[in-house]
């Protein structure tokens, strides 16, 4: 009852309550309080552990062994393991194997060429999934996942599009390296609106589909979250980015 009667105070001075996200610092108390191991003299207990928790990562950098050092960062980012087959760049790497074209994808190699993206000799692999600053961008073609991560908000010809990846390919070209993003593109518009208030945030998905575009995997910005509403599919920008499940 205590929170209800400052909800509307606080939404007056912070904005809608889904914007602002509190996890950060209850996740910190949590931290703290698991440095306590015993009953008596807590705050030296804190000071102490804490000490020894943030000169971790110094000495994790300063191991030699390259074995030993991947262990330990294992250890402290559990959350964040996955298949890393390549790194692209400090901040994006392929997840999952590269695989040569199929039957099934034969129209990524055809539609290359088609937009200029390759020529003789050239070395085309497809993968289904880029991590790029902690946030997975996931093909349509990926199915062993529970969320349909594959739409995205990306830019082109310095406007921002919204699109579904079809399949993501890395492009050999004479010892060039190319990692693209084959994205369909999709009709929105914005759908909420009043004479006051405009969600911008949020679009609506309209057919048909305005073709395939090839996209350099450096300008997807977002993954969009689809809302399907009866015969009306949205797509939902993410506008928290404390939690990036």
């Amino acid at each position: 009852m205590h929170m209800f009667l400052h909800l509307s105070e606080s939404v007056a001075q912070l904005g809608p309550l889904w914007l602002t996200s509190c996890f950060m610092f209850e996740d910190m108390n949590g931290r703290v309080g698991r440095l306590v191991h015993g009953t008596r003299h807590p705050a030296h207990q804190i000071c102490s552990n804490l000490s020894i928790v943030t000169k971790l990562p110094l000495v994790v950098s300063s191991v030699k062994n390259e074995k030993v050092k991947i262990f330990c960062l294992g250890l402290r980012f559990k959350s964040m393991q996955l298949n890393v087959s390549e790194k692209i760049s400090d901040d994006m790497s392929v997840i999952g194997d590269l695989k040569n074209v199929s039957d099934d994808t034969i129209f990524v190699t055809n539609f290359l060429s088609q937009m200029g993206f390759t020529s003789e000799g050239s070395t085309v692999k497809v993968f289904d999934r880029l991590c790029k600053n902690k946030i997975l961008f996931v093909s349509s073609r990926y199915k062993v996942t529970l969320q349909d991560s594959s739409f995205v908000k990306y830019m082109c010809s310095g406007t921002y599009d919204y699109g579904k990846i079809i399949t993501f390919v890395k492009v050999e070209n004479l010892g060039n390296l190319q990692y693209l993003a084959i994205v369909e593109k999709l009709q929105v518009t914005t759908s909420f609106e009043t004479e006051n208030v405009q969600l911008t945030h949020i679009f609506q998905l309209h057919e048909p589909s305005m073709g395939l575009q090839i996209v350099d995997v450096l300008n997807l910005t977002k993954v969009m979250f689809s809302v399907q509403s009866g015969t009306l599919m949205y797509l939902a920008e993410p506008l928290n980015n404390a939690e990036l499940e």
